[in-house]
Order: C-alpha cells, then structure tokens, then sequence
C-alpha cells in the first residue's frame, strides 16, 4: 500500500484542518500492527477498536478494519477512507494533549473526547453557492429516543456536534467543567422536539 499512503495522508491532514484546534507543529508516528505481537499484547486495551492513541509519545496505532466479523484488511485497497478517518480520530486526540495539557486530556469525559475526535473524523466542509458550509454526516437533529443515548463514540460525537454547530460553542467552551453531558442531553432533546413535526391527532 506504500503508494498509497501520501493520499491517505492527504485525506487525513484536509479532515484535520476542518478542526479549530488543528496544529501543523503536532507530529504523529503511524504503526500497522495488526497480528504483530504488540497488537496481542494489547489486546485487552483496545479489543475492538480500529485503531488507539498512544499519549505522551503521540503514537497511533492501526489495529483491523473497524467491522465486526470482517474478512477485509484495513489497509487493503477501498478502505482508503477509512484508514484516513481512523488516523484523523487518533491525530485529534494529539492536538487534544498538547492545547489542554496532557493531565487535563487523561482526566476530561469521554463524551467530550472521544465525541470530538469522532465527529471531527466525520465532520466535512462543503461548498453550497458562494459559502463554505459545515456539516456533520450524522443527522443528530432527527435523532430519536435521546434519553437513550449509549455509551458508544457514535453518540457522544452526536452531542459534541450538536454543542459545536447549534449552540456554537468553541473547543475551549466544550472543555469546559460547566457543561456537563446531561445539560448537552437536555438541550438536544428540546432542540429534537422543537424541530419535530407535531404528530397528528387520532
């Protein structure tokens, strides 16, 4: 895949760019450690993730095709994609590190970092007319049953994109000790309902 890896990268740096707390200085190393001994060893740590951030030493490692009982190689051609979101949501949690500080990072919800570092790796800008609009490829304003919100990366990214382009809150906002998961719970459900259309009388 060696001739492939400039556009990957390519692909990753455009998704990272989308981030306000995007850093070219932030330097990352990208290991492929599926079935070495390190991805054994480490099994316990990442079981079925794609890929996991190593902190400190900013370290990414690509773990398997982020499928459950996939015959399909990650790094095997039509996953080019793929592969470059899975390195953008690790090269986010870098950026993380160095703007919060690393203790601040380690010990910050994971709602909030996971959910950015998703919904960054997912988030795209697109030109509409004569603006460059942002948008977020998980339609969060028709989710239903948000009371029932799981612990998954896919509904804290729901959340943090609701934060970032409803209420137009920044990175630092977001990291904030004040805004807590239930409050982004709370207007995202009023948000749902105000937008919802009123179900007709029986």
């Amino acid at each position: 895949m060696g001739n492939r890896i400039p556009a990957i990268i390519d692909t990753a740096i455009i998704k990272l760019k989308v981030s306000e707390i995007y850093d070219s200085t932030v330097t990352q190393k990208i290991f492929f450690i599926n079935e070495s001994f390190y991805c054994t060893m480490t099994f316990p740590y990442y079981k079925k993730r794609s890929a996991f951030h190593e902190y400190l030493i900013n370290n990414t490692m690509i773990v398997r095709p982020p499928f459950n009982n996939s015959n399909h190689d990650l790094i095997s051609p039509g996953y080019d994609n793929i592969l470059a979101r899975s390195i953008t949501h690790e090269v986010i949690h870098s950026m993380e590190c160095k703007r919060l500080g690393f203790w601040k990072a380690v010990k910050s919800p994971d709602w909030k970092i996971e959910g950015y570092a998703y919904f960054i790796q997912y988030h795209e800008k697109v030109v509409e007319g004569n603006h460059l609009k942002s948008t977020f490829l998980l339609p969060y304003y028709r989710y239903r049953k948000v009371k029932e919100f799981s612990n998954s990366y896919g509904s804290y990214a729901l959340l943090v994109g609701f934060l970032l382009m409803n209420k137009h809150m920044t990175f630092d906002q977001l990291m904030m000790d004040n805004v807590t998961r239930e409050q982004a719970l709370n207007q995202l459900e009023e948000s749902v309902q105000l937008h919802e259309p009123n179900e007709p009388k029986t």
